[in-house]
């Protein structure tokens, strides 16, 4: 595998393929300058000599610059190796969210309409 130098950092392009139960379909359209982070370097020096460490881990989703970079193949897999600053965006996972009125948090809190103590009466027919 790759050790990147400085402030550079390794990406894995991701395949261009959709799968569609058990049939993969690759298409020829440009899959975009997305790619995964496989390695990252210990950083660049500054003045001082003194380390300033990348804001990028393993693992991470990224877009890059297109046309930066130099491209490299092993074993079946696409790896880009590219300086810190031409990773445009971390994309990041969103998280579900839902409408403030349906967290559990505010169903405790929140007081029953419509409740008079006619509703908390017995149904049974009194005579």
């Amino acid at each position: 595998m790759i050790k990147p130098r400085h402030d550079n950092v390794v990406l894995e392009k991701l395949p261009n393929e959709k799968k569609i139960g058990s049939i993969i379909l690759t298409s020829e359209k440009k899959a975009g300058n997305v790619a995964t982070v496989i390695a990252v370097g210990e950083g660049k020096l500054d003045e001082n000599g003194k380390r300033i460490p990348l804001n990028l881990k393993e693992g991470d989703r990224v877009i890059y610059r297109e046309y930066s970079g130099t491209d490299y193949e092993e074993d079946g897999h696409q790896y880009i190796l590219i300086h810190e600053e031409d990773i445009l965006a971390v994309i990041e996972e969103r998280k579900k969210a839902y409408p403030i009125w349906l967290k559990k948090s505010n169903w405790a809190s929140r007081p029953a309409k419509n409740c008079s103590s006619a509703s908390t009466r017995s149904l049974t027919p009194s005579n």
